[in-house]
């Protein structure tokens, strides 16, 4: 292996590590949207009444509940 393919192996390591570091905090940011979007929706579905088809009951008095 002469020198110059080593240093360009050397330069592919380097630019793939670079790439590897970001696609890994690209994940953890992801996956923290994600867990702060399913809190979100927990929250929500459990703010409404849900009818028998899946509609929110939007009754004032809650008498359709």
């Amino acid at each position: 292996m002469n020198e110059s393919q080593l240093q360009w192996y050397k330069n592919e390591n380097l630019r793939l590590t670079q790439q590897v570091e970001q696609l890994v905090r690209d994940n953890h940011r992801l996956s923290a949207s994600n867990k702060d979007l399913r809190k979100q929706l927990d929250t929500l579905s459990t703010s409404y009444a849900v009818g028998e088809r899946g509609d929110a009951c939007m009754s004032i008095d809650g008498g359709n509940l």
